[in-house]
């Protein structure tokens, strides 16, 4: 997850699939309730929301509600979910 915060290696994650992965862990381990999660995991997923394509990847894999539960916790989550507000499919809903 420490990659997650190197801005030229986030794309290279999300296409090896590291958005699918970290979002099924965190749903196996309670997605509710965030003491369950692994140290990190909401800021690597408010990281991971800096590019369009992580974006796309996180609301097709069920990470955006992640995202949003996480926000009532983690300022890093409340602000990566303002990257969302400018998205194409954002508009469309």
């Amino acid at each position: 997850m420490n990659l997650c915060y190197l801005s030229t290696c986030r794309p290279v994650l999300g296409t090896a699939g590291l958005v699918e992965c970290l979002v099924s862990i965190i749903q196996k381990k309670h997605a509710t309730d965030m003491a369950w999660w692994p140290d990190g995991a909401a800021k690597a997923l408010a990281q991971l929301s800096g590019e369009a394509v992580n974006r796309s990847r996180l609301r097709r894999s069920g990470g955006l509600s992640l995202l949003v539960t996480a926000a009532r916790d983690n300022a890093h989550a409340m602000h990566a979910l303002l990257q969302y507000v400018f998205d194409d499919s954002s508009f469309q809903l």
